[in-house]
């Protein structure tokens, strides 16, 4: 509740204090939300080592999966999630680089509270899309792809969820404000 009345108060909306017997008062509405969301994000860049047996005879020793996340939403409710991946060498070599873009909205529904109790706005994939960076310029749809997004109270970092109907490639991450949309 305490996360609730400070990411409120940073959306310009005060908390009553709540008394026994009270009503459990309304959390954010998705306006606040979204005022809070828009701008750019950026998660901490995810590398591990790939050493299995295979890995080591395609790649190389010491060779890393790395992915970036960056998630840019627009005080409208339009947003874009890119996921770049690659595996890198251990001379810096890079192999099978991608970039998934996911082209999000944010529907005008209520937002849900997490199993935490944190405001999750509903939001829509509108069209997901893998291209190879190859040279090949290979498309894939990533039909089915679905993203969660949880706030904190500051509104400078947030939890992202990226999920496929079959798993591959899901993840989550925490994402850290880059600039704040005006």
């Amino acid at each position: 509740m305490a996360a609730l009345a400070v990411f409120a108060g940073t959306a310009g909306a005060g908390v009553a204090q709540s008394r026994p017997g009270d009503a459990a008062p309304a959390g954010p509405s998705r306006d606040e939300i979204l005022k809070s969301l828009a701008g750019s994000w950026k998660a901490p860049e995810y590398k591990v080592d790939r050493a299995s047996a295979l890995d080591i005879e395609v790649f190389g020793p010491h060779a890393s999966e790395v992915r970036n996340v960056e998630l840019t939403i627009q005080p409208s409710g339009e947003g874009v999630l890119k996921i770049s991946k690659s595996v890198v060498g251990q001379k810096g070599k890079v192999y099978a680089p991608s970039v998934i873009e996911a082209k999000l909205t944010l529907p005008n529904e209520k937002p849900q509270k997490s199993i935490t109790g944190r405001p999750q706005p509903v939001i829509t994939v509108t069209k997901a899309e893998e291209r190879y960076l190859d040279g090949t310029g290979d498309r894939w749809p990533r039909d089915g792809a679905k993203v969660t997004i949880t706030t904190d109270g500051d509104g400078n970092e947030i939890d992202l969820r990226y999920d496929t109907p079959n798993g591959t490639d899901s993840f989550g991450t925490t994402m850290i404000r880059q600039q704040r949309r005006k």
